[in-house]
């Protein structure tokens, strides 16, 4: 049986993924160090070897520092963003326990600054970027998260990242009550595949009903049911429609 909701529920940005989720399914393939080994059988100048050996172990420690910053934004209550086939690096107890939730957001801010700080240059820094820009967006610290999203986006992400990026922009527009604006990067994602689609469509939709164009809103979630019969967001859509059409 589907979930009903309340106008109160259904107002919340996000029903289907949260944001962390989303993210580390993406991160995951960034956080592994890269193996070097296969450099040694190559005859190469020393020189470019030297430098292939120094990027590979820079690649791998910046990915090591993000890796373990995102275990302390994943404890205690945080959901589960490890990856369970990647070899431990650390012991469970090397990251602290927190008693709230604000220090354990504080302690995640300040591990990605380092990230940003130490490895700006990498793969690695810049995805911490895109964390952090979540953190802040949780936070309500709207600019802050508005400048974290829009440096990722100048340092030129592509596929799923860059959808992730433009999807926060969104919702921080949409916080600060931006709507057009929220509604141009929702609109962007929607070339990112299937899954990002509908969500594009789905926000798009969410934010005409806050703009009260309820005839655009409906639309939209029709649309995404006839073009996606068995989207997850299809409790989500089924509940806006019903209240919509009271």
């Amino acid at each position: 049986m589907a979930k009903r909701y309340t106008r109160k529920e259904l107002k919340r940005p996000d029903q289907f993924q949260t944001f962390w989720t989303r993210v580390y399914e993406f991160l995951k393939s960034t956080t592994r160090p890269l193996a070097i080994g296969a450099l040694a059988a190559v005859v190469v100048i020393a020189g470019i070897f030297l430098y292939v050996s120094l990027r590979d172990k820079r690649r791998a420690e910046s990915s090591k520092a993000l890796a373990q910053a995102l275990r302390v934004l994943n404890s205690e209550t945080g959901p589960q963003l490890e990856d369970p086939d990647a070899a431990k690096d650390q012991h469970e107890g090397d990251v602290p326990k927190f008693k709230t939730e604000t220090e354990r957001r504080d302690a995640a801010t300040k591990a990605l600054d380092k990230v940003i700080q130490d490895w700006g240059s990498t793969a690695a820094g810049r995805d911490a970027l895109l964390v952090r820009a979540g953190i802040y967006y949780d936070l309500g610290r709207q600019d802050d998260a508005l400048r974290d999203y829009k440096t990722f986006l100048s340092k030129g992400p592509r596929g799923n990242l860059r959808a992730v990026a433009h999807e926060g922009l969104g919702y921080v527009y949409e916080a600060k009550g931006e709507h057009d604006r929220a509604l141009e990067e929702f609109r962007l994602i929607t070339s990112a595949g299937e899954f990002y689609r509908d969500r594009s469509l789905y926000n798009q939709a969410r934010v005409m009903e806050r703009k009260g164009d309820k005839a655009a809103a409906q639309k939209l979630y029709q649309e995404i049911l006839d073009k996606s019969p068995t989207t997850p967001l299809r409790d989500d859509i089924s509940n806006r429609l019903a209240l919509l059409q009271k």
